[in-house]
Formats: structure tokens, sequence, C-alpha cells
């Protein structure tokens, strides 16, 4: 996953997990943003294998899978 310079979030690939955070357990072949971080200030994300993190400024980490 990634953000972009205005905050969105994208993420793509394998979503056995869920861990996309889209709210399904769909998998991507291309980029998808994820919709619950759109008006949020995104400062860093970290994702794993069946996990997405995201960082929020003001905030603090928030969990989007697991």
């Amino acid at each position: 996953g990634w953000f972009s310079d205005n905050g969105c979030v994208f993420t793509c690939g394998d979503g056995s997990f869920g861990q996309l955070g889209h709210g399904d357990h769909a998998s991507h072949c291309s980029p998808v943003k994820v919709s619950c971080f759109v008006d949020q200030h995104v400062e860093q994300v970290a994702c794993g294998m069946r996990h997405s993190l995201v960082l929020l400024k003001g905030i603090g980490l928030v969990l989007v899978v697991s």
C-alpha cells in the first residue's frame, strides 16, 4: 500500500485475508483507493502479508485490517 501527496491511501494485491482495507476479501491487480481514509491526513502506511496499518496525523496508528 501507499499514499498520494494529498493523503489518499491505495492498496492492491492479494486480499485473501481482507488486508487491503476495502471491506472484502477480493484481490486487486490495480491500485484501489481505500475509502475510509479519504478525509484524513495520512503520514505513513505499512503492509504485511495479513495486515495493513495507517498512521494518521493527530490520531496515531489505525489498524486497517488484521
